[in-house]
């Protein structure tokens, strides 16, 4: 598996609005290298139409690298990208402090769900500095190119992630959770505000 990561002139994650340099990371045994790097500009775009075109550059650039690790970005950056196949996952720090969690993420996917269902769309990541929490924009995950629904991009990681607490952004509560939820031990807590609902999921022994 690729990662790459955007980092500033210390090393540390950077922001794709500051930008900064791009390293490609590969495993090399017990260690990660970067063979890869690429100067990342995007704030110096001067129109929406040059910031797509300069995200398909980077794009075709990372190849069959399909994750991004950066710090904190908007949602137009990990919709644009994620339109691309590439997911932007937000971290803080150096990347031997998140490339192995992005890492182990993927291998517990790909063994809760066939490979086929396994693609970079499915935006659920951890949240920075909190060990076994997660969030994801469902709006955004099934937005891009349309191809998922909330069974396909959740269920997968409900049946065999090991979390304390999955945040979720969306439109309105999946009606399938009254359902699936307690089947696998898991509560759902319901904020409803006039623009969206967020949803925090826990299992019901935790304290959330």
């Amino acid at each position: 598996m690729k990662i790459a990561a955007l980092l500033d002139q210390s090393g540390r994650a950077a922001s794709p609005k500051r930008g900064g340099t791009i390293y490609v990371y590969e495993r090399e045994g017990d260690t990660w290298s970067s063979s890869q790097r690429l100067e990342f500009f995007a704030g110096e775009c001067d129109s929406m139409d040059d910031l797509r075109a300069y995200f398909a550059t980077v794009t075709e650039w990372l190849g069959d690298c399909q994750v991004l690790a950066a710090r904190a970005a908007n949602g137009y950056y990990r919709v644009a990208f994620g339109s691309l196949g590439v997911v932007l996952w937000e971290v803080n720090g150096y990347p031997e402090q998140f490339v192995q969690e992005i890492e182990r993420f993927y291998a517990q996917a790909r063994a809760a769900a066939p490979a086929e269902t396994i693609e970079p769309i499915a935006v659920i990541e951890p949240v920075p500095e909190r060990a076994g929490h997660y969030r994801v924009d469902l709006r955004e995950a099934m937005a891009v190119k349309g191809a998922h629904n909330s069974r396909q991009v959740l269920l997968p990681f409900f049946r065999e992630a090991n979390f304390l607490r999955l945040d979720i952004i969306c439109d309105h509560v999946p009606r399938w959770f009254s359902d699936e939820l307690p089947t696998l031990g898991l509560r759902a807590d319901v904020e409803s505000h006039s623009d969206l609902t967020r949803v925090h999921v826990h299992p019901v022994k935790s304290s959330g």
